[in-house]
């Protein structure tokens, strides 16, 4: 991980040294052209169509506990070594990648004496909508209702029937919210105006986790029953978590032309953001249908004599937590309102 981070550090520093000694280069005559002095003196607003990637390392856990109910098997419960869910505890650590399409206004204050680069202030407010993937954190096969093998000659045992696993699935909601200030330089590259800016970023992002273990368990032996000679344990829970990330941001943005009172300029930005409250989402959850068909409710402890094979001690924990970084990059479009002055 750490050497990962350090070639992404490595590669942005490149990126931005090329970009300065560029502005050094052609600095000289960037500022002779009469051009650009008017919309240097005026404040200047502006809209953006955005797309972007961000990046977030993660990790995620699915820890299933013991089969407690009726068990055909066996006078009492499971062996410890026999999980809800086979494979259990089980973790996963992707790199969640979220593509997101955005609207940015921005505003530009007129540039600031005649110094070198005429630096001007901005910022800018953004809506943003991404628009998935989800990610298992981890997944074990296909949870869900259960059902019968699909080829009839498959016998119909704990091992065979469909619908059993879990689910960790962790995913970034659809709204978001970003904004950042900063300064921007002018100069001048092929005869176009290009803006380098360098700026402090922040980014409100809400991520939900929804997980699920189920597991067929067979209880009885009725010649014909089918499914109805299993009780299905289903573990399932649901949270949200909102997680608010600061950091720098730099954006090279080159105008391209003119639309009547409107400059068009074509951008690409890069970000990283740490995150202030990074703390791990985790649901503990019980048996849902406790005391379903085969389970008889009593004494919560399962040593009990009198009742050893209880239902409500099943449960399962899950948790997902991201890493304490992310960062992200895109291209945008964007449409500046700065009218030609009369001559």
């Amino acid at each position: 991980m750490l050497a990962r981070m350090t070639t992404i550090v490595k590669m942005v520093s490149t990126i931005g040294v090329a970009l300065l000694l560029t502005f050094a280069l052609s600095s000289g005559d960037a500022f002779a052209a009469s051009r650009d002095e008017d919309e240097l003196s005026r404040w200047v607003p502006s809209l953006a169509l955005e797309t972007d990637l961000s990046f977030h390392p993660t990790n995620g856990a699915v820890r299933t506990g013991d089969v407690y109910g009726p068990y055909l098997s066996r006078p009492t419960a499971p062996l410890p070594d026999q999980p809800i869910t086979a494979g259990t505890p089980a973790f996963a650590d992707p790199y969640m990648v979220t593509p997101s399409f955005g609207i940015v206004a921005e505003m530009m204050t007129p540039a600031w004496f005649d110094l070198p680069g005429r630096p001007r202030l901005f910022a800018h407010a953004d809506v943003i909508v991404a628009f998935g993937p989800s990610y298992q954190m981890p997944g074990i096969a296909n949870p869900g209702t259960l059902r019968a093998p699909s080829d009839p000659q498959i016998p119909l045992t704990e091992n065979t029937i469909l619908g059993q696993g879990a689910s960790n699935e962790a995913y970034v909601q659809p709204l978001q919210v970003a904004a950042g200030a900063g300064i921007a330089f002018t100069t001048q590259w092929a005869g176009r105006t290009v803006r380098l800016k360098p700026s402090f970023e922040y980014l409100r992002q809400e991520l939900q986790l929804s997980s699920l273990a189920s597991r067929a368990v067979k209880y009885k032996n009725d010649t014909g029953a089918g499914l109805a000679n299993f009780r299905q344990i289903l573990i399932s829970g649901k949270k949200q978590a909102t997680y608010d990330g600061i950091g720098p941001g730099f954006q090279v943005e080159m105008d391209t032309g003119r639309a009547g009172p409107l400059v068009l300029s074509l951008y690409a930005s890069v970000k990283a953001w740490a995150f202030l409250n990074n703390d791990p989402i985790e649901i503990q959850a019980s048996n849902q249908n406790a005391f379903s068909t085969g389970c008889q409710p009593g004494d919560t402890t399962p040593i009990n004599p009198s009742n050893p094979l209880l239902c409500a001690a099943e449960q399962a924990d899950f948790s997902f937590q991201r890493e304490d970084w992310g960062f992200g990059g895109g291209f945008g479009l964007r449409f500046r309102w700065a009218p030609e002055k009369k001559r």
